[in-house]
């Protein structure tokens, strides 16, 4: 799959990320070691910027401010 439809399913998963968080955060985690894999930069933030918003959502505090910090150093 290339990075630009990637991007794509990930933007995506970030507009629907209230009316289907679980799918949203099922898609960021699923995406994120793929991408990592083949160093798409955009998409490895995008990813970390899902998983944050939804660890917010389901009280996870620690591991939204983990993955949402990430997402800052792309």
């Amino acid at each position: 799959m290339t990075e630009g439809r990637i991007l794509e399913v990930l933007d995506q998963a970030w507009n629907n990320r209230r009316s289907d968080m679980r799918g949203s955060f099922h898609i960021a985690k699923e995406y994120l070691n793929y991408c990592e894999e083949l160093g798409f930069q955009k998409a490895i933030a995008d990813c970390h910027k899902i998983a944050g918003y939804c660890y917010w959502r389901f009280s996870e505090f620690s591991l939204s401010m983990e993955h949402s910090l990430k997402a800052l150093e792309f």
